[in-house]
């Protein structure tokens, strides 16, 4: 009879012990997205799969901000300024849940502007500030959040989109919540 209260009382342990919830981390999906300026004034942009963009980062590494960001610019070739933030939007999901964060920081170059991009990124350019909102492609918002950091540089922005699919399948946005400084 001992026997049989000893395995009962241990089946009920570790039966209580499995039903125990598991640590479950969500995620943020964070993308930090660089702005390198060189003494020309133009901007660093590269071709990613099917768009134009600034070199972004997903931060889900053990780094601090900035020695993600040196490292991102590092993996260009190249060395920048302590890079300063310059806008952070949320994303909402029509397909997912839970909220992305986006920030976007600007850094000044220091030395040359020979790019050497990492594989398997192949063409990069530097654009002139006035022509960058026509050089990105993709979602027309992130041209918009680069267009607010760059011509309001004295503010840290902020907003939030509604990221959907249309009846076509396209990926589009609507403003949640539009630009307003955080500083």
């Amino acid at each position: 009879m001992r026997k049989v209260l000893i395995y009962l009382l241990i089946a009920c342990l570790s039966t209580n012990l499995a039903a125990q919830p598991k640590h479950v981390t969500h995620d943020s999906y964070t993308i930090q997205r660089l702005i390198i300026e060189n003494n020309k004034g133009e901007i660093l942009i590269y071709k990613g799969k099917k768009d134009w963009m600034t070199p972004a980062l997903r931060h889900n590494k053990g780094m601090s901000i900035t020695e993600a960001l040196q490292l991102l610019a590092s993996s260009y070739g190249l060395t920048i300024s302590r890079p300063k933030l310059a806008g952070l939007f949320t994303y909402k999901f029509s397909f997912k849940e839970g909220v992305s964060f986006r920030s976007f920081y600007k850094a000044k170059l220091i030395g040359d502007d020979d790019v050497f991009p990492p594989a398997p990124i192949t063409e990069t350019k530097w654009v002139a500030k006035r022509k960058i909102q026509s050089a990105i492609t993709g979602l027309d918002v992130r041209k918009e959040m680069l267009k607010q950091v760059i011509e309001y540089p004295k503010n840290v922005w902020g907003g939030s989109f509604y990221i959907y699919d249309d009846e076509q399948g396209q990926r589009k946005a609507r403003v949640l919540e539009d630009f307003y400084p955080l500083n």
